[in-house]
């Protein structure tokens, strides 16, 4: 009998057990949800354009009408959060909520139902010093609630501001870009490393779409600028980010609204299109100054089981990206003549011992600081349906034989991206091969900052005959650039005291000053007297008059 008694009441403990838990488990979940709802509206509302009319002015936030037939949901509960998620945005100040329910008390207010009547609203408003007042309506079952909250003037009456949950797609949603897949080489489970709740969504050559947790949209904006610098465009170089951060920081973070095409808040997250163009040629201008990297491209482009095509859609492409980050780029006529020579392309291609002589040949016929080749084919998707296409180039620093980087991206275009043109047309395989380039062209001018980011110059002077002079000329450069770190990395007078004008030396000059205070410094230089016959980016190449 006892025994029996005990089984019941074990029983019975653990169904009392088992519903606390699930009770608690609803809480929680309930908890949860109006928090995410809160965190949505207030960001909806620190987007719009008028947030900036309640900087430094009071807030107070009333209870929300509660039209649900669902007993399970808490106007209250959602009331707190909002209070919490605006707190945190710091986008105006907000009245206690014991101030606020003590003033509804003496001005025997009922907010239960919501405080519609704008001379309410009014009285309320003079009563705590707010000049606005947040309302709203709750409706829905707890599984699928809707809220409508507006910011209103009390002064006025008027609905400054609205926001809504579950939010709406507008005019302005965001919507894919392009490319879907991050056209680097990254782990996508690093992608916001260093800046948790950042992510790329979607991107093309001039924009991408990057996504933020951030609690308010001047916020999302700063980190996603920083993001975008620091973990996609110099993403692996820390050293030449750490190099310019000062500067990046005073030109381009601390003015992030320049980068910004658009914001918009969603459910999940703020969505923020930047324009990847003027932040790349902003970051080149930052590292390089006047003169930065002159790069020649060439690729084969192929589209398979069709006739020749005139008018390199890639190489094209590729070029017009290229200047419009800010880097030079080598005239394609005269990048092809040069760089389709068998010999020159397996010197890009293939580490042989001529390749360093020959590179340096080519760069002195084109002016190039980098070469590219590559290789494009596009093939007819197997439904006919699009076309596939394949890019892979290799980059090579022309004065070094250095490879830069071996760069690959594959894409497609399918009819339901473009059903508005003949998917087994040329034309269809152009635009493949041009989403291709974009890619591309992301890739190679990121590596081509990294490459050369570091603030570093290479001087080369002819004609100089011994140790003394060569010594003379470090000691006097070192006097018109203070500050700077000059270190001699090739002698090749010692061997060459019988061939005066084949004697050189090398100078790596480490600093910030631009690429004219160097050749002013030169030009200052009376022991010896120099003469300075080419300047390029990172290079100088001058002799002893």
């Amino acid at each position: 009998m006892f025994s029996s008694l005990y089984a019941c009441l074990r029983i019975c403990r653990f169904v009392l057990l088992a519903g606390l838990l699930v009770a608690a488990g609803m809480a929680v979940f309930a908890a949860t949800s109006y928090a995410d709802i809160a965190t949505t509206l207030v960001r909806q509302f620190t987007a719009d354009t008028d947030a900036v009319k309640l900087q430094g002015k009071t807030l107070a936030i009333t209870r929300f009408e509660n039209k649900s037939m669902d007993e399970d949901v808490d106007a209250d509960v959602l009331l707190e959060k909002l209070y919490t998620a605006t707190l945190k945005a710091k986008f105006c100040k907000v009245i206690e909520r014991k101030q606020l329910d003590k003033a509804l008390k003496e001005l025997k207010l009922h907010a239960d139902s919501g405080l519609i009547d704008p001379d309410e609203q009014k009285k309320l408003g003079h009563f705590l010093g707010a000049s606005y007042l947040l309302i709203g309506t709750v409706s829905g079952d707890v599984e699928k609630l809707s809220v409508d909250a507006r910011i209103i003037d009390t002064e006025t009456g008027e609905a400054l501001m609205s926001a809504e949950y579950p939010a709406q797609d507008g005019a302005d949603h965001i919507t894919p870009t392009p490319g879907k897949e991050d056209p680097g080489d990254h782990d996508a489970s690093s992608m916001g490393a260093g800046h948790p709740g950042i992510a790329l969504v979607s991107w093309s050559a001039s924009e991408l779409v990057v996504s933020s947790e951030a609690m308010k949209a001047a916020q999302a904006k700063a980190d996603v600028v920083v993001w975008v610098v620091e973990e996609k465009i110099l993403q692996g170089a820390d050293d030449v980010a750490e190099s310019w951060h000062g500067e990046l920081d005073k030109t381009i973070y601390r003015h992030s609204e320049r980068y910004i095409n658009s914001i918009k808040a969603e459910e999940d997250a703020y969505y923020v299109r930047v324009n990847i163009a003027k932040l790349m040629r902003d970051v080149t201008t930052i590292i390089f100054g006047k003169i930065t990297p002159r790069i020649a491209v060439d690729t084969t482009e192929t589209i398979l089981h069709r006739p020749p095509v005139p008018d390199p859609a890639v190489q094209t492409r590729l070029a017009s990206i290229l200047l419009s980050y800010g880097f030079q780029v080598v005239d394609s006529e005269q990048a092809h003549l040069v760089l389709s020579r068998e010999a020159v392309r397996q010197a890009i291609y293939n580490d042989n011992p001529d390749a360093l002589k020959q590179l340096q040949d080519v760069a002195g016929e084109l002016h190039a600081d980098l070469l590219a080749a590559g290789e494009s084919v596009a093939q007819q998707r197997s439904g006919q349906d699009g076309f596939d296409a394949r890019i892979e180039f290799h980059v090579k620093e022309a004065a070094t034989a250095r490879l830069l980087a071996s760069i690959e991206n594959t894409c497609s275009i399918t009819h339901e991206e473009r059903s508005d043109i003949d998917l087994t047309s040329d034309l269809c395989a152009k635009l493949a091969l041009q989403r291709g380039a974009d890619g591309i062209a992301l890739r190679m001018g990121s590596d081509m900052l990294k490459a050369f980011g570091q603030p570093i110059y290479r001087v080369r002077i002819w004609k100089v005959a011994d140790f003394e002079t060569a010594s003379a000329i470090k000691d006097d450069l070192k006097s018109h650039l203070p500050g700077a770190a000059i270190t001699m990395t090739t002698q090749n007078y010692l061997a060459q005291q019988d061939k005066k004008s084949s004697a050189y030396i090398v100078l790596e000059v480490r600093t910030k000053k631009s690429v004219d205070a160097i050749t002013r410094a030169l030009n200052a230089s009376t022991s010896p007297k120099i003469r300075i016959t080419n300047v390029e980016c990172r290079s100088i190449v001058a002799e002893i008059r």
